[in-house]
């Protein structure tokens, strides 16, 4: 044999085996089962030329193939070569369809979509239950603040009566659905509540049963009816502990039944979700309406008595008796006046309590602040010594008035001497304007002296003036000053001011009128 011939015969045969080879391999890899490795086993004689044309009649070798042993040889290894691939090919397709009707949930998708798809819902139910807590901070400090003011004890006016008992209904009714928003109770309880009813109506149930129904709904919560879920804690608690591991033990055998208890689970978790927002909606939409309703009410009441003025309450409220009471820091009050803020101011003689501010309490009774007295009276920054009147006008401003007045000891003294014009917000003195040279003034008034003469035929001396009593005109802006002394005869003398303000600034004299 021509050793060329015979290398390239080799070759061939060596590229078969190969194929052969990997074909097998594949099939096994696949479909998990071994192939005869028979079938990749040749004659010790293989490496023969199998082209007839390479071998010499005239010189045989043993090892040397015919023509006809080889055709025979390809021939059987062609069919066995079809029937490999058709075997490979089988499996292939068995095993695809076998994964084609595999069971949902075996991939990570499925787990992670379960993971997303229970936390946004647990997001969501306590999306209402901070929304509830809202409503219930909300309304509750509504009813709160109405009735810590005691505004329905101490008002009778029905313009504000009634819109403020509309509005107290509505939050109370806010707050209701709010508050069962936020309860922790079962997915479907109104429904069970509601199915009671309906059988009651029907004569078919009775008030011992209505525990019935609501416990009855509980086992009903899910989408499987009866069916217990251990991943639902109303299912879960009414079983012993022994009976919840023999069946979780099953549970975690069955692949199936656990995404069946989780889908199951998150549907409960919807249902429950569900509920909430519908009593929240209710919440919010009671507590809009109602105040809606309060400011209809509140126009609709002051319309018709403006229109029917006949309908107005113009009686008087009748003042409560509450018996005579004593002061327990106020000894010798000269002045009493009514400060734009409702509270009372009281001056004394004394310049050690020269002021006093008095408040009502919640039973109408007169409140002394001790405290708030010392600093107002220091917030003057003078001495307040013998004040005896006191008026305010339209803006605000307080007058008082000192006695002008000596001494026993018969001395003239600065702070008995004081004409004044502030203002006190809360616990401060504030726009303090002083005048202390009205004694002087009144002494040198010879056009004051000289119409009293003509009107009253008596001549006036203000060497010694006493002032008893101050009042401001609102309608002229003057300021009446009441004399003790001087007198004309057996009657008192009143003096005016006609320029109150520009005296106070210090941009003018006091003109007398």
């Amino acid at each position: 044999m021509d050793p060329q011939q015979d290398s390239t015969a080799a070759a061939q045969d060596r590229r078969r085996i190969a194929l052969l080879m990997a074909a097998h391999f594949e099939a096994e890899s696949r479909v998990g089962v071994r192939s005869d490795v028979a079938l990749l086993e040749r004659p010790a004689d293989a490496d023969h030329d199998e082209t007839p044309a390479a071998v010499t009649p005239a010189e045989p070798e043993a090892e040397d193939v015919d023509d006809t042993s080889l055709a025979e040889e390809e021939a059987e290894a062609g069919p066995e070569t079809a029937d490999e691939e058709l075997a490979t090919e089988k499996p292939r397709k068995k095993k695809r369809d076998e994964a084609d009707a595999a069971p949902l949930g075996t991939s990570k998708a499925v787990e992670t979509m379960f993971r997303n798809a229970i936390r946004g819902e647990l997001d969501i139910i306590a999306l209402a239950a901070t929304k509830a807590n809202i409503m219930i901070s909300l309304n509750g400090f509504i009813i709160s603040a109405l009735m810590i003011s005691g505004a329905f004890l101490f008002n009778s006016s029905p313009s504000f009566l009634v819109p403020a008992a509309v509005f107290i209904l509505t939050s109370a009714g806010s707050i209701t659905f709010a508050l069962l928003a936020a309860s922790p109770e079962r997915a479907n309880s109104l429904e069970s509540l509601k199915e009671w009813w309906r059988d009651r109506k029907a004569g078919e149930a009775t008030w011992s049963d209505l525990s019935g129904y609501l416990m009855r709904g509980s086992a009903t919560n899910h989408a499987s009816g009866d069916q217990r879920n251990l991943l639902i804690y109303e299912d879960r608690v009414q079983v012993s502990h022994d009976d919840f591991w023999g069946e979780m033990q099953v549970l975690l055998r069955d692949r199936d039944e656990i995404y069946r208890q989780m889908s199951d689970h998150l549907y409960w978790l919807g249902k429950m979700a569900n509920r909430k927002f519908k009593l929240l909606n209710v919440s919010y939409s009671v507590f809009r309406w109602g105040l809606v309703a309060s400011i209809a009410t509140f126009l609709l009441i002051k319309s018709t008595v403006w229109a029917f003025p006949a309908l107005a309450d113009d009686e008087d409220s009748a003042v409560p008796n509450f018996g005579i009471a004593e002061f327990s820091d106020i000894y010798e009050p000269s002045a009493v006046q009514q400060m734009p803020d409702g509270r009372i101011l009281v001056v004394e003689d004394e310049a050690s309590r020269a002021v006093n501010i008095l408040t009502f309490g919640d039973d109408g009774r007169l409140v002394e602040d001790n405290a708030l007295d010392l600093k107002v009276t220091r917030g003057f920054g003078r001495t307040l010594s013998d004040l005896e009147g006191l008026s305010v006008d339209d803006d605000g401003f307080i007058y008082a008035i000192t006695s002008h007045s000596p001494t026993k000891k018969d001395d003239r003294k600065p702070e008995r001497e004081q004409l004044l014009r502030f203002q006190i917000k809360g616990g401060q003195v504030g726009d303090i304007g002083s005048y202390t040279g009205l004694h002087t003034a009144l002494g040198g008034a010879e056009a004051l002296k000289a119409s009293i003469l003509e009107k009253t035929g008596e001549e006036i001396d203000f060497d010694e003036i006493n002032i008893e009593g101050l009042s401001f005109h609102k309608a002229t802006g003057q300021l009446l000053l009441g004399m003790r002394s001087p007198m004309v005869g057996a009657d008192s003398l009143i003096i005016v001011i006609e320029n109150p303000e520009e005296v106070l600034a210090g941009s003018a004299a006091p003109q007398f009128g």
